[in-house]
């Protein structure tokens, strides 16, 4: 019963601004397995691929804008076929890749750029569609995503998608 998905955040970099803001966004989002899934009209994850029962699909993305030395909560959306509640461990969330196209060897943008302050909470899951708003977790708990303030230069970081994954064991 993992959970496994992907997300790919986009960040834009804005130039002349005190605080160069990173604006997230989500782009694309994958299910277990790499089954690609599609948005619907209300930009809500959608799958033409059925859930297993006993699987949970977790999708999620960053909310807030980003800069350097600052962090975004990710909201996290679960969805179960399952016919009973589910037990899950600590969500882990990790920046997979980072693909940056206005990086240069003088202005890189990596993995390295980017870090994730890890939810502690355990959750308990009724069958269907949950986000953790709805599951009463509040946004100081949700996972962050968090751009390093490094002591160099970010601006290729400008344009960079960054894909996540989620990872969930289950409890007994």
């Amino acid at each position: 019963m993992r959970g496994i998905g992907h997300h790919i955040v986009v960040v834009s970099l804005v130039v002349g601004l005190p605080l160069a803001s990173l604006g997230a966004g989500s782009a694309t989002t994958w299910g277990p397995a790499g089954s690609d899934l599609a948005r619907d009209r209300a930009g809500e994850p959608s799958s033409r691929a059925s859930i297993a029962p006993g699987r949970v699909r977790i999708t999620g993305g960053a909310t807030t804008l980003l800069y350097p030395g600052g962090a975004s909560p990710i909201a996290l959306t679960f969805s179960s076929k399952g016919s009973h509640t589910l037990k899950l461990g600590k969500v882990r969330v990790k920046v997979k890749k980072v693909t940056a196209p206005n990086a240069t060897a003088q202005h890189p943008c990596t993995k390295a750029d980017f870090t994730v302050i890890q939810m502690k909470a355990k959750l308990r899951l009724p069958q269907g569609k949950r986000t953790l708003a709805s599951l009463g977790v509040p946004t100081q708990a949700w996972p962050q995503l968090v751009m390093r303030n490094l002591p160099v230069n970010q601006d290729g970081c400008q344009g960079a998608r960054l894909s996540l994954s989620f990872k969930a064991k289950p409890l007994r």
